[in-house]
């Protein structure tokens, strides 16, 4: 199995809540780019951080 590191940037309004850390991005080691978006999915924005996710 070959893991690759992806990076991923998001847009949050000014002011708008956001898990901690992710305004600049984040980079995560995955399989392939959908393993990775689920992972920061799961990992990142499902948890209980204020934002309502």
């Amino acid at each position: 199995m070959t893991l690759r590191r992806f990076w991923f940037e998001f847009e949050f309004a000014v002011g708008a809540p956001a898990p901690l850390g992710t305004r600049l991005g984040c980079g995560v080691t995955a399989q392939d780019v959908d393993d990775a978006r689920h992972l920061v999915f799961e990992r990142v924005f499902k948890k209980p951080w204020g934002g309502g996710g």
